[in-house]
Formats: structure tokens, sequence, C-alpha cells
């Protein structure tokens, strides 16, 4: 949601939306209208309360809400944020730590005081996704900062680096993008081969069902982040956890297939490529 003012001095108000549809993020662009009176945040609220009541969209479903930072949009009491949370109590702020150029500064003076080995956090990308695990393992190692530094400028927003069972699912990611970063990483070098590619592949899927299936033990030593935090809290994983845990890999799983197939008969073509001294019979094109 954005609020500016053109050449004429007329105000516009636009405001786009973000949605899950077929297990996919969508975003679409809800409406542009103008501001004929006055910007103050009950009148931008009633615009897109008015809107959402056209398109049948309930405030319920509302879970994040990502503004400007003008006044209207910021204010602690009538701001516009504030009087969104009135409406869906679930919507938080996203545009807090990283997108504000003071708090990220102070943020960093933070860091810097506690002898962090990193001093600022990285901003998710989807395009840039080869850094969407050094952004989670960012977070995951500043978790303690970030805590505190919400529990003093947003209190509302630190309990849930409070959480133990929060951090032991953002231990668990860290560790399940680990090895997926490297295949990306390796499939990305010069001179690989096709061969190559579907060796990497193959044994990353075959990974993932070994993973899973040592989640059924509830053994963790595959997931070194995870067994690290685990291990140095002494913590016991509730079965919901690994219930949660279990259905990720299972699902992550499937993409991977989703993308990387299996070529049929692949193995049985290349094998002279592989082991050309030990075939004993060439394949039949």
């Amino acid at each position: 949601l954005d609020e500016t003012t053109d050449v004429a001095t007329v105000t516009h108000l636009y405001v786009c939306l973000r949605y899950v549809h077929n297990n996919r993020l969508e975003d679409e662009f809800l409406f542009c209208e103008t501001l004929n009176t006055k910007t103050t945040a009950r009148e931008i609220l009633n615009k897109v309360d008015k809107s959402f009541e056209v398109h049948d969209i309930n405030w319920e479903y509302v879970i994040g809400v990502c503004t400007d930072g003008a006044p209207a949009m910021l204010g602690c009491c009538s701001g516009f944020q504030t009087l969104v949370k009135e409406k869906s109590p679930a919507a938080i702020a996203v545009n807090f730590i990283k997108t504000n150029a003071l708090n990220s500064r102070l943020f960093a003076e933070l860091c810097k005081e506690s002898d962090c080995e990193f001093k600022t956090l990285l901003l998710h990308s989807q395009v840039r996704w080869l850094l969407r695990r050094k952004t989670i393992k960012r977070v995951f190692l500043l978790r303690k900062e970030i805590h505190n530094f919400l529990q003093d400028a947003k209190p509302d927003l630190h309990t849930k680096f409070s959480d133990v069972h929060f951090s032991i699912c953002l231990a668990f990611l860290v560790a399940i993008f680990e090895p997926v970063n490297i295949v990306n990483l390796s499939l990305q070098r010069k001179d690989i081969t096709m061969l190559h590619s579907h060796e990497k592949q193959t044994a990353l899927k075959i990974k993932l069902e070994l993973w899973h299936s040592k989640l059924d033990r509830k053994n963790f030593a595959s997931y070194s982040q995870l067994n690290i935090f685990i291990d140095e809290n002494e913590l016991q994983v509730d079965d919901n956890i690994v219930e949660f845990m279990k259905q990720y890999v299972s699902i992550f799983g499937g993409e991977i297939s989703f993308y990387f197939p299996d070529l049929h008969d692949f193995d049985k073509y290349c094998r002279f490529n592989r082991f050309p001294f030990v075939l004993c019979q060439l394949p039949a094109y």
C-alpha cells in the first residue's frame, strides 16, 4: 500500500495484494484511487475497506501489511497499521528493521555491542534465490539480537523470537536449505555435464528420503544446525513439530522431483559413458 502525490498535487492511493492460490504466491493490483479530501489513516482505511467489500475480501484473512513511511501509515495511535490491527489482529508490519534506515542503524549498533559476527540482516528476494538460505541463517544467528531489539522497539513482535519451538523450526529450515544451495551452486559450475547434473540431482533426492526416515526416530544428526541447537540447549522436540518437519521434507522432495524428473532409461543409455571398461553389452538405440 502506497500513498503519493503527483505534480498536480493530487494524492493517489495504490493498493496491491499478495495471496496464496494453488500453493503459489500471486500478486494482484487491487486499485488506484485519488484522495480528494483528507489523507488521514481513517480515510485510507475507508477506501481499502470499501474496496474489500466490493471484492468480497474478509479482513480476517489479512495476515500482513506493508506500507510506506508516511506518518498516516506508521502512527502508533491512529496510523493505518494500527487501524488495520483493529480490523485484523493477526496482521503484522513487515517493514520494520531492514526497510527502515534508523532501525537498521540501531540494529547494527546493537549487533556491534554484542560482538556478533554479522551486523545486518539480509532482505529476502524472489529473484536472488541463492540468498534464501543465507537470509534464513542470518536471522537464526541473530535471533537473540532481534529479540532484544524488538523487545524495546516493537514489543508485540518479539514474542516469536523468545519461543523455543519457533527457534527449532528456524534451525530446521537452515539445515534443510543447506544441501539445496550446495547443489544449486554446483549445477552452475563451469563444464558441468548432464551426467554430473543427473548424479547430483539423484543424490539430493536420496538424501531427502533418508532424512525423512531419520525423523521417524527423532534422529537429527543429518540436520547439522538443528542438531547443534538441540544439543546446546538440551531440548526435547515435540511430536507435532517432528510431524511438521516430516511433512515439509516430503513436500520439499516432491517439489525437487517435479523440477528434476527421472529420465526414462537414463542410466541404461549412459552406463557406457560412466563405466566404459566394465560394460558387457552396448545398448540398442
